[in-house]
């Protein structure tokens, strides 16, 4: 299986999966000037359907090229950091705070993917950290598990 085709295979089954959740999102009303929940995802789920469907005719037309997958792939080897690393960040989140959570996840992530440079490791992830409370909790008013600020 070509790397294109395996790609549209994962996008079709992760949108198969939103589409399936996001029915289960209770309905505000008929009124389309009303958005509800799941409005977002559902978008989201037929922006990664039209993808896939981009990538498996692209795939057809332009290469057969055969895709090979190795657990020794550093690649590989980071993205399953990635996974466990978030899957960390939502655990621990409510108990340190969303502050210094956020602001080690992207440390953490920026090491992972060879950033070296500290002061901007820092500087980005505190920067991120700041934007994302303002515009989450200043503009939209939605609440986060707060420790610090």
């Amino acid at each position: 299986m070509n790397k294109d085709r395996l790609l549209a295979l994962i996008l079709l089954i992760v949108s198969a999966v939103t589409f399936y959740e996001t029915a289960k999102f209770p309905e505000l009303s008929n009124d389309l000037q009303v958005v509800d929940a799941g409005f977002v995802p559902k978008l989201l789920a037929l922006f990664l359907t039209i993808s896939a469907g981009i990538l498996i005719y692209r795939s057809y037309r332009i290469s057969t090229e055969k895709i090979v997958i190795s657990l020794k792939d550093s690649g590989i080897i980071r993205i399953g950091l990635v996974l466990i690393i978030m899957a960390l960040y939502g655990y621990l989140l409510p108990l340190i705070g969303y502050e210094l959570g956020t602001v080690i996840f992207l440390g953490v992530l920026m090491i992972i993917f060879r950033l070296n440079n500290w002061f901007k490791i820092v500087g980005i992830s505190a920067a991120a950290m700041l934007a994302i409370y303002y515009i989450f909790i200043v503009s939209l008013k939605v609440p986060l598990p707060l420790k610090f600020l």
